[in-house]
């Protein structure tokens, strides 16, 4: 969310403005927070915040990611999530 006076420099975004961006927000209960067009950035402000906030918290990207499992027929657990997720987990 950024100010009708800003304008929007995704690649030049860091962490400490998505989290002081989620830290702004006030959805309504039991509404999701859906970032898109996320990166590495704020996929580590979700980590970082996920314990403080109250409401859940979508990566665009990881939906994307977990949809797509879904219609090849994998899931978590599979040979292939597991190759993945063995390389990839550790840098979150």
């Amino acid at each position: 969310m950024f100010g009708p006076e800003e304008s929007l420099h995704a690649y030049d975004t860091r962490t400490p403005r998505v989290i002081e961006t989620l830290r702004s927000l006030a959805p309504p209960k039991g509404a999701a927070i859906v970032m898109t067009g996320t990166g590495m950035v704020t996929l580590e402000a979700i980590r970082i915040m996920a314990d403080e906030l109250a409401n859940p918290v979508l990566s665009s990207n990881l939906c994307g990611a977990r949809w797509l499992l879904r219609e090849a027929g994998l899931k978590s657990g599979s040979a292939l999530f597991a190759r993945v997720a063995k390389v990839l987990l550790p840098t979150l």
